[in-house]
């Protein structure tokens, strides 16, 4: 494959494989999941639709719907990307004060979503962090009450001088 070697042209998948060596090193996710669900984050890059996890592969978090936008006459590009969480919790429901019941795998899965968000701070040792981030957190995607989900939506935006480059 060639490419223009002078200008700024990332691979959207080499992101992907990226941030998922980032965030299965994170230390503080990986003590939740241990603590919480007794095993480790499995991390699939590419759409969820091609994979339907099952109970066992929980806690699973997906990086999809990559995008960029890059070119010769700009001097800031941007990076995109989605994450979809997936939790099975059986735990117990906490009650904060009489009358307010918060369920346990909305407490886990916003627990986990900022965990998450924590984690991409930290990319390149904190010199790189997502520039906006957005959490949507639907709760259960259908009828089994063990399994929950959560969507994280980070944007990046590198300062790039015209003719150079910033690598993701």
């Amino acid at each position: 494959m060639s490419l223009v070697n002078y200008l700024q042209n990332e691979d959207l998948c080499s992101i992907g494989a990226k941030l998922t060596a980032h965030i299965a090193a994170d230390q503080e996710l990986a003590r939740y999941c241990d603590m919480h669900f007794g095993k480790t984050l499995t991390i699939i890059v590419g759409p969820p639709e091609a994979y339907m996890p099952q109970d066992i592969n929980a806690p699973y978090l997906f990086i999809h719907d990559f995008g960029k936008a890059e070119g010769a006459a700009i001097n800031t590009a941007s990076y995109e990307c989605v994450f979809s969480l997936g939790l099975d919790v059986d735990e117990e429901n906490a009650e904060l004060q009489p009358d307010v019941i918060i369920y346990a795998g909305q407490q886990r899965t916003s627990e986990m979503l900022t965990l998450l968000q924590d984690a991409l701070y930290q990319y390149k040792g904190g010199c790189q962090p997502p520039t906006t981030v957005e959490q949507l957190m639907p709760g259960l995607p259908g009828n089994n009450s063990r399994h929950w989900e959560g969507f994280l939506t980070a944007v990046w935006t590198l300062d790039i001088s015209i003719g150079g480059q910033n690598h993701f």
